[in-house]
């Protein structure tokens, strides 16, 4: 519902957890909204967590949200859905080092290597310090042409290295722990 008490275009009445009901006591400022979504989001209830995420967005634009959604939109397999709030959330926050990670590593997926290496550089450039960023570096890598790992390697961020191994190894350089940690994933 908007602050006008109509409801938005975009979320349907009967997809709203029942206290988020036109006519029903709710809470409508953004913050608690967006800790029930990412409650609903923990406890792998998706559709609630997406239903009260797009809910605060009538309230406050917000990465935070189009990020929750994207997570469960990815979780439900909606790739497409998924990519296009990461990149919502981007478009609010490009600093939103949690989307570009997450969008990279969706976009790894999907085999769009030029996408994921490029929010891969924009992470590491912002924070050189991020090891699961290196270690999707060399991931990505290891799954496309060694012949393009140049063209691939082309901003200022990704040209410290050109080898995958050499990605690996920064990334344990800079969390031992990191490395061992995603492969259990």
């Amino acid at each position: 519902m908007t602050r006008t008490g109509r409801t938005s275009p975009n979320i349907h009445e009967s997809s709203l957890p029942e206290a988020h009901q036109p006519g029903q006591a709710s809470v409508c400022d953004s913050t608690s909204l967006l800790a029930e979504a990412e409650q609903h989001y923990s406890t792998k209830n998706l559709t609630n967590a997406i239903a009260i995420a797009k809910y605060s967005l009538c309230v406050k634009s917000s990465a935070n949200a189009h990020f929750i959604i994207g997570n469960a939109y990815k979780e439900l397999g909606q790739i497409h859905l998924a990519l296009n709030h990461f990149s919502s959330a981007l478009e609010i926050d490009t600093t939103h080092t949690l989307t570009l990670h997450r969008r990279s590593v969706t976009l790894m997926e999907v085999g769009n290597y030029v996408g994921a290496l490029a929010d891969s550089s924009e992470l590491i450039r912002l924070n050189a310090f991020v090891s699961q960023a290196h270690f999707f570096v060399a991931l990505i890598l290891l799954n496309c042409d060694a012949g393009l790992w140049p063209a691939l390697l082309n901003s200022a961020a990704l040209q410290q290295f050109v080898h995958p191994l050499d990605w690996l190894n920064r990334s344990i350089e800079l969390d031992p722990t990191c490395v061992p940690a995603l492969l259990q994933r």
